[in-house]
């Protein structure tokens, strides 16, 4: 027992006298930029109106805002280079910076085995304002990887930088190359686009999130996954066209601009969700400039999803380069609304459209028996054999003569019982 007993009271004592790790309160904004960039749990007590220099995080950080707002005026609020980092609990707006100001830059490392890891998440207790959100970016080398970014609180982009396109989230067109990982189930509002996935990265648009721009994602390059979200382009048609640096918003749910100058190998799998222009085709694809070859290697729409047009364009509209190598990628059950006088060669092998559902006609159909005109309407039901009412319990229909019998039984047995022990 001593054995058992010993080591439990020295567990309860280290229990017992294990320090509380208290976040560190912070009211101004120099004390929020030297204690973020020592890292650990850091609280908000008071509004910061003035920030006017970037603080880079370096280490793992919590950063609650306690409720209160960060206003800044430098190009940016946070460059994140290293760390597992949360913001939660507030709004931080920037309505500053040039054209490569944002609220939060995310860099990673140049190499797979590099030691800069960034898993960076904006709590659903957030709310980032003003210009672009957030952008993955990288240093010279074209590169980045072992970033992962989760958002699930709100990008509202309320003013254009001088300018420039202006999105929620943009990944740089300089990633040639990296694993940067996106994802989202809170909401993104961007002026020209929700989202601007220009460089080398996978974006995961979850249940719930909402994303919506003058188009809704704008890609050039990577993987974007629609699972269960709403993708809306809600801004004027325009015509496409090819643009060195950023993009013009064409108005479309998901606009792909091939570009050989870009990363490429886009794909794009819509399961679940809404993909819709106001103005424009869901899905848009075309050639940049001397582009040749459309960048796009698969597109897959699940038969969940709904694709929304406006009312005289084609659900879906690509370059002739993309319908060399694309064929059959929307399945059955997929609705579409809007113009579909070009969509059958898209539809997997044998569907039709049917109303505004892609269906398949050789499959049986499954009907209602109640609304079958072959089913009789009042069908004979095997009369059950009659039982003596009498005979059973209404209660719980035991038979009660049997009940009877065996009770009789049973007190005749203890007479006999109690007469033999008598003589005995």
């Amino acid at each position: 027992m001593k054995k058992i007993v010993m080591p439990l009271i020295a567990f309860v004592c280290g229990l017992v006298i294990m320090p509380k790790v208290y976040a560190t309160d912070v009211a101004n904004k120099g004390d929020l930029k030297t204690e973020v960039e020592k890292g650990g749990d850091i609280k908000l007590t008071a509004n910061i109106d003035d920030l006017d220099q970037v603080i880079e995080i370096t280490h793992d950080v919590t950063i609650d805002l306690g409720g209160k707002t960060i206003t800044s005026n430098a190009n940016r609020v946070f460059n994140v280079k290293n760390g597992t980092v949360v913001i939660k609990n507030g709004k931080i707006i920037n309505e500053n910076g040039n054209s490569d100001g944002a609220i939060i830059y995310v860099y990673g490392s140049d190499s797979k085995e590099g030691s800069n890891k960034v898993n960076l998440t904006l709590d659903k207790s957030l709310t980032l304002e003003g210009i672009g959100g957030i952008v993955v970016s990288t240093d010279n080398s074209g590169k980045t990887f072992g970033v992962v970014v989760n958002v699930d609180g709100k990008i509202n982009v309320t003013k254009k930088q001088n300018g420039i396109e202006t999105s929620a989230i943009t990944v740089h067109g300089k990633l040639k190359e990296g694993d940067a990982v996106i994802n989202v189930s809170g909401e993104l509002t961007g002026i020209d686009a929700g989202i601007y996935q220009a460089g080398a990265s996978t974006i995961n648009l979850k249940s719930g999130a909402k994303v919506t721009g003058a188009s809704g994602v704008v890609t050039k390059a990577g993987a974007l996954n629609v699972t269960g979200a709403t993708v809306s382009g809600t801004g004027q048609l325009a015509s496409s066209e090819a643009s060195g640096n950023g993009f013009v918003p064409t108005g479309a749910g998901i606009q792909i601009e091939s570009n050989k100058n870009y990363a490429g190998n886009v794909d794009v799998n819509i399961d679940g969700g809404k993909v819709s222009s106001t103005n424009n085709s869901a899905i848009e694809e075309y050639l940049a400039g001397e582009t040749t070859k459309s960048s796009v290697n698969d597109i897959a729409v699940k038969g969940n999803a709904t694709l929304v047009s406006a009312d005289d364009k084609e659900i879906i509209t690509a370059s002739d380069k993309f319908n060399e190598v694309q064929k059959a990628f929307i399945e059955k059950g997929t609705t579409l609304e809007g113009k579909v006088e070009n969509i059958d060669a898209y539809l997997g092998e044998g569907l039709e459209i049917e109303g505004d559902k892609v269906v398949d006609p050789n499959e049986p159909t499954i009907t209602d028996p109640t609304t079958n005109p072959d089913t009789p309407t009042n069908p004979e039901t095997p009369a059950k054999p009659e039982t003596n009412k009498a005979d059973k319990n209404p209660a719980t229909g035991d038979n009660i003569l049997t009940l009877v019998l065996l009770l009789g039984l049973a007190l005749t047995g203890t007479v006999v019982t109690a007469k033999i022990l008598k003589k005995s």
